[in-house]
């Protein structure tokens, strides 16, 4: 499941939070008290300031709800006539730390996918942009951001509505199916979790999605969603093209940037490729 970040939450200042956690933690680990009951209290205490961080940090507050366990509870009723205190506790250390460790490398993958210099941006593209708009690897992205270099982050989501398209509509399957042939001629023999160079100056990220991740019923609003996502990676270094003004109004409300499709950048000649 993906564990979107709250409005306004940066991904590296977020990592850097996680890091921290995780360092406090196995210090706690390491060197734990004689006394079981201070050495509870040492836990609680992390525990109590890791859900604070994590409600701060993401979208979803059952991240934070992990950490209140039914170890956790015991913990909090821990006395001196608790049996074996100490691998109970140890136990709940264990557990918490593969958690924090599992959000943060989730979190650094993305980050090392769509983390740019501040001279190349992310460009994600409307599913009508593919449909409607010249060849996505025959445009020179960056300009449209005014940036250097560009990336053309491409979502699973996106993805499989060309997919949809190419079977569903005569005229617009016949667009869906030349971009998907064009995408299976840039992408043969290449991995697709690498970036793939496009031209000069602009290439383009395929990216899946984790295992579990539910999206939302609304196309639009599912690609706005991973969109402020994939923003908040990079210091908001991104534009959505799109051609619907619906699709820029909820672009826009979410705060990111956006770009209506030129219209020298149309497609307005037959295919010749199909």
């Amino acid at each position: 499941m993906w564990n979107f970040l709250r409005s306004g939450q940066s991904g590296i200042a977020t990592a850097s939070a996680l890091d921290d956690l995780l360092r406090d933690l196995n210090r706690i680990s390491l060197s734990p008290p004689l006394d079981p009951v201070v050495a509870a209290n040492s836990y609680l205490i992390w525990a109590e300031r890791a859900e604070q961080q994590l409600l701060t940090s993401f979208e979803r507050s059952t991240v934070a709800r992990h950490l209140h366990s039914e170890r956790y509870w015991r913990i909090r009723s821990l006395n001196a006539l608790t049996a074996r205190p100490a691998p109970l506790i140890r136990g709940e250390i264990e557990m918490q730390r593969q958690y924090i460790e599992d959000l943060l490398g989730q979190l650094r993958r993305y980050i090392s996918l769509l983390t740019f210099p501040t001279d190349h941006w992310t460009v994600v593209l409307d599913t009508n942009v593919y449909i409607h708009g010249e060849l996505f690897h025959e445009v020179e992205w960056q300009r449209l951001s005014e940036s250097r270099r560009a990336t053309v982050v491409m979502p699973l989501v996106v993805l499989d509505e060309l997919d949809r398209v190419k079977d569903r509509d005569q005229e617009f399957g016949r667009r869906a199916q030349s971009v998907l042939k064009a995408l299976d001629r840039i992408t043969e023999g290449r991995e697709w979790v690498a970036p793939i160079p496009l031209r000069q100056n602009v290439w383009l990220q395929l990216l899946n999605e984790p295992p579990g991740h539910q999206r939302r019923k609304g196309q639009d609003d599912e690609i706005v969603r991973q969109a402020s996502y994939f923003a908040q990676l990079n210091d908001n270094r991104l534009v959505v093209v799109t051609r619907d003004r619906g699709m820029r109004l909820r672009v826009q409300a979410a705060a990111l940037n956006s770009q209506s499709l030129p219209a020298n950048l149309e497609r307005i000649r037959a295919d010749t490729d199909e």
